[in-house]
């Protein structure tokens, strides 16, 4: 019994040098080992847990760099792809996009695309950020957005890919408000303009050109409300004169159309047909017909 005692007294004492020994002299060489260093470091994992897990915001802005609309998410491009990856969530961006143009006529939403040198085709020099701006053209006028309300901006610059061939800070979007032309240089712009299309058809189909000059006569006619649009069909001199009259006519009917699709109003709008009695070339050529048939717009 006294060798017991004598034993477990002998495991004591070893017990409080021990303990003794971890305190003043481990933490002295090692470091203080302390609820508050585990702490610590458990801080330090969980501000890195919500670091990964915050969610991007994209925004919206109008030219001037003015916030009007802020998402979750971003839009995600792929290495030697030309489609891009759109966040489920996005069905609400589409739908405030729509909004923002019904409301505000004078305003298009442009599309800013980067794309990096080694994403220009050599060949026909067309590059991944038209054909990726393209995509999400097609995909905001598939929501009922108006294509001519919407622009593209291709930007070469540089940026990398990550692990996954991904990127995600290629795509911006913006409202640019077109009533910013002076007033002096839309009237240049717009008070006299000659089209051509292709007229081997009945059918009619507006060329770029003319998409363009709408987006400028619309911004034109929102300074000068008392405007009105004269369209005015010309035909070459072959076949009859009254239906080259008519032929001038229908034709300048197709722009009409085409204008008051653009919700240029109908009353702003006279058509007319001088048919071939005002040609401004040669109609014995070829080349000189081709010029004959046109259509010549004038505000007054």
């Amino acid at each position: 019994m006294n060798k017991f005692l004598q034993a477990f007294t002998a495991f004591l004492i070893w017990s409080v040098i021990a303990l003794l020994f971890h305190f003043f002299i481990s933490d002295a060489i090692l470091g203080e080992c302390s609820s508050t260093h585990f702490q610590t470091i458990e801080k330090e994992i969980n501000t890195n847990n919500i670091q990964e897990n915050k969610s991007e915001i994209f925004l919206i802005t109008d030219e001037n760099g003015k916030k009007i609309f802020e998402f979750e998410g971003n839009f995600v491009i792929k290495s030697k792809t030309d489609s891009v990856l759109i966040p489920m969530a996005f069905q609400s961006l589409k739908d405030s996009i729509q909004k923002y143009v019904e409301k505000n006529p004078s305003s298009n939403i442009f599309i800013v695309v980067n794309y990096l040198k080694s994403e220009i085709n050599n060949t026909t020099g067309e590059n991944f950020g038209q054909k990726r701006g393209q995509f999400l053209k097609n995909w905001l006028v598939n929501s009922g957005i108006p294509s001519d309300r919407i622009s593209i901006e291709s930007q070469l610059t540089e940026f990398n890919y990550d692990q996954n061939n991904q990127f995600n800070r290629a795509i911006s979007l913006y409202f640019k408000d077109l009533v910013g032309l002076k007033a002096s240089n839309a009237s240049a712009i717009v008070a006299n303009k000659t089209l051509r299309f292709s007229f081997g058809n009945q059918s009619f189909r507006p060329t770029d050109e003319l998409i363009d000059y709408v987006l400028e006569l619309k911004s034109f006619l929102s300074q000068y409300p008392n405007k009105k649009v004269y369209i005015i069909g010309h035909t070459d001199s072959e076949g009859d004169a009254t239906f080259n009259y008519n032929i001038g006519l229908q034709r300048a009917q197709f722009v009409r159309d085409f204008l008051i699709l653009q919700q240029i109003e109908t009353y702003k709008i006279i058509t007319e047909s001088k048919g071939e009695i005002e040609p401004i070339a040669d109609n014995t050529t070829r080349e000189g017909k081709s010029l004959n048939r046109r259509i010549e717009i004038i505000i007054k």
